[in-house]
């Protein structure tokens, strides 16, 4: 009877067809013909703010705008917004395809600022917003309108899209309330929504960017009442250290500790006497707390209503929520004395501190004996929910739901508890990057390695290590490839500039720089050498970040490799000649693994040995290119030629040990390369003669 549901769908213009999607592709529609005479939108007078005046604008223009806008196409919509205003509108649908079937979103005539947040294009919106986009941009449908503060949360949740906060924060600095725009004509705010939905991430940022925890509904419900009724106990916890009223009551009188009670959650009823609640508030129906959860058959919380009150620690100061302790004097667990950790609250029905550990970010319940305040408690940090420190699993979640988004396609967003917090590959970074710089928890934590990295890196990864692997897609609806991808230096810099440990390994022994080679990306490795990364570490089969770098087959573009070659060998330090567990060179490795010309001219321009040899005797990068088991073009052979590679050495290969040694030219001439052999012999003017 206390059940009071938020239902925001009016203000989307969204046909919910089914709660999963599992590909989106965004669609600005173009003129049906576009060589004729360009027509003016009928929403839109002559001058209005949306009708450009820098000059003769066509439907072709503001098509192509939206599309950039669409694609998070930055460059090309800066080139366009020259002569298309930034409040141009334009019809616009998401798609959608569910198992094969298709359905989409109303079309609507949606101004750019609207197509870039819908779209998840971040790049744009910044770029929209900085051409003086109205931020407070209104859309009005026939019994519905939109916002651009809407777009980053109730679209999202209804079309089960990324959440966009960064977007979000780019709309909120431009002076949009996030108490007034989004709300409901029944008094619904986007934090009331996210706090019964659950979604953890979107309600620590909704209260940091000043959202007012206590503004409700008109019939009294708030956002603390949705949290305590629907089981959300973390997010209850930001609410109340964001000064929420308690005993705000709803119409019928029932307060958020009624609503816990009805529903039988005991650790929030809990949380809600520790700070204060009225356990004996009546009801219109003459029931308190006790009487609800006794009629709802809640045991447990009866008795909890039962006990008494410790109202403060004895014999010592109360410490408020956000002190940072050491913990001391534990005898059953003596491995967490000297550990650090952060005050929750004080359970009043226990008598304990609810502490979160800076390591691990777990949760435990102290003796407040067992707790000594740091010396040093000041704290810069301004945020609302400074007094609920940010724990590793909250950062995990948001970086692995980038991390699926870039893999695996869309996610479905998350409730409270998801792993999989469904955010696209660049919606979030920013945030991510505001809650690592609190340096609430240990940036040496170790997290799980997501599947896909788990052959390489081992089960386990420090955050540095995961944020240098991470990528965005430059044009979402584009293809996966990596002409498409950039990197996200961001994130690498944000976690240096906290301390984190440059150098710091997974699992498997990889470095962050590892991690950056691999992917070639250069920005990240430029980063992380300003901070004094080892560019000769080795991994743990004794592979450089230089040698990871040629091997590997994620970098399909010799540019790439080219870039990060030069700001590897811009470090002063490397070693090029550096040999991995089974006395390869990088050089070697880029021979044998295929890489092009270019390549190995950086490299023997930086000082690669050309006739550097593994532990097979004369088994150098000629006699790889010659031979090898991968099938290297004839131009490379006469290129390390050129550079003067012995030709003359014999050796065995690998692969046949006990085969009879033979030169370069001789193994080339038995396994028929007669291409190779050719230019073996322009070169030498004669045939060699193996010394056997």
């Amino acid at each position: 009877m206390w059940v009071d549901l938020c239902v925001r769908l009016d203000v989307l213009g969204v046909v919910l067809v089914t709660c999963f999607f599992v590909s989106v592709e965004t669609t600005p529609r173009r003129p049906r013909d576009a060589g004729a005479r360009p027509k003016l939108d009928p929403t839109m007078g002559k001058h209005s703010r949306g009708q450009s005046t820098r000059g003769s604008v066509s439907d072709t223009d503001t098509a192509d705008a939206a599309r950039a806008a669409a694609n998070d196409d930055e460059v090309a919509l800066r080139a366009l917004l020259q002569r298309v205003s930034p409040d141009a509108r334009w019809d616009f649908q998401v798609r959608l395809q569910i198992d094969g079937q298709h359905a989409a979103t109303p079309l609507a005539k949606l101004p750019l600022l609207l197509i870039a947040i819908q779209s998840g294009a971040t790049d744009c919106v910044a770029l929209l917003l900085e051409s003086r986009a109205d931020p407070s941009v209104k859309v009005e449908n026939p019994g519905m309108s939109t916002t651009a503060f809407d777009s980053c949360f109730a679209f999202p949740r209804a079309t089960r899209r990324p959440w966009n906060l960064d977007a979000a924060h780019l709309i909120i600095e431009a002076r949009v309330d996030p108490n007034k725009f989004g709300r409901a004509p029944d008094g619904c705010t986007e934090l009331m929504m996210a706090c019964q939905e659950g979604e953890y991430a979107n309600a620590r940022f909704l209260l940091d960017h000043k959202a007012d925890a206590n503004l409700g509904k008109t019939n009294g419900s708030t956002a603390l009442f949705k949290a305590a009724q629907n089981g959300h106990l973390e997010i209850c916890r930001l609410l109340v250290h964001a000064r929420a009223n308690v005993d705000a009551p709803f119409c019928s009188g029932c307060t958020p500790l009624g609503a816990a009670c009805v529903a039988g959650h005991e650790a929030i009823a809990r949380l809600l006497l520790s700070v204060g609640a009225n356990a004996r508030v009546v009801a219109s129906d003459g029931l308190t707390p006790s009487d609800m959860a006794r009629t709802n058959g809640h045991r447990g919380v009866v008795s909890l209503l039962a006990a008494p009150l410790v109202d403060t620690p004895q014999g010592q100061p109360l410490l408020l929520p956000g002190t940072r302790v050491t913990v001391c004097g534990l005898q059953a667990k003596p491995e967490l004395n000297g550990a650090s950790a952060t005050i929750l609250e004080f359970d009043r029905t226990s008598g304990r501190y609810a502490t979160a550990f800076r390591d691990s970010g777990n949760m435990l319940g102290l003796k407040p004996v067992n707790v000594v305040p740091n010396e040093a408690n000041t704290t810069t940090n301004s945020a609302i929910t400074a007094s609920s420190p940010v724990r590793p699993q909250e950062v995990w979640s948001l970086l692995t739901a980038v991390w699926s988004r870039m893999t695996a396609g869309s996610t479905p967003p998350a409730r409270e508890g998801n792993a999989q917090d469904g955010h696209a590959a660049h919606n979030a970074v920013q945030w991510v990057c505001n809650l690592v710089r609190r340096g609430d928890f240990d940036l040496a934590h170790a997290f799980p390695t997501p599947l896909n990295q788990q052959k390489g890196a081992g089960m386990t990864m420090p955050l540095l290590a995961f944020s240098a692997a991470m990528m965005r897609k430059r044009n979402p609806s584009g293809p996966e490839a990596a002409a498409n991808l950039v990197a996200q230096p961001g994130l690498v810099r944000a976690l240096l500039e906290s301390k984190a440990n440059v150098n710091a390994r997974t699992e498997s022994g990889a470095t962050a720089l590892h991690v950056a080679c691999s992917s070639g990306l250069a920005e990240h490795i430029r980063v992380l050498l300003e901070h004094g990364a080892d560019v000769n570490a080795t991994d743990g089969h004794g592979a450089p970040g230089l040698m990871l770098l040629m091997q590997s087959s994620r970098i399909v573009t010799d540019e790439w490799r080219l870039e990060c070659l030069g700001l590897l060998a811009g470090s002063k330090q490397l070693e090029i000649d550096q040999k991995d567990d089974a006395d390869y060179t990088s050089f070697l490795a880029a021979v044998e693994w295929g890489r092009g010309a270019e390549v190995l001219h950086a490299l023997l321009a930086h000082g690669a040995d050309v006739n550097a040899q593994t532990a097979h005797p004369g088994f150098t990068a000629l006699a790889a290119a010659s031979a090898g088991n991968t099938v290297v073009a004839p131009s490379i052979v006469k290129l390390l030629l050129d550079a003067k590679a012995d030709a003359t050495t014999p050796f065995t290969l690998p692969t046949m040990p006990h085969a009879p040694k033979q030169t370069p030219r001789e193994w080339a001439a038995e396994q028929r390369r007669n291409d190779v052999v050719d230019i073996f012999d322009a070169h030498c003017g004669f045939n060699l003669v193996a010394h056997r």
